[in-house]
């Protein structure tokens, strides 16, 4: 993008500035989402299992496999490194 003067200047972004309130609710809405989810996991492998200890360490390593994919993922959204 350039100006009048044919100088090349950053493109204007919109910001939404969003209340630390409403950042924090959604943190929490998401942790709370991410618990439930996690305890269905539970009861459908005890279900499957008959086992709380198998089914709970089955869980904990998908949800900690999940969160570490996501954040290695994540981490790096430009798709270069720093």
């Amino acid at each position: 993008m350039s100006d009048d003067n044919g100088n090349d200047r950053d493109p204007e972004y919109l910001e939404i500035p969003l209340g630390q309130s409403r950042r924090w609710a959604g943190r929490i809405a998401y942790i709370l989402l991410f618990i439930a989810v996690s305890g269905v996991l539970v009861l459908m492998f005890m279900w499957f299992t008959a086992s709380l200890r198998l089914a709970v360490g089955l869980v904990l390593f998908l949800v900690g496999y999940m969160a570490l994919m996501g954040w290695w993922a994540g981490r790096n959204i430009e798709g270069h490194d720093q």
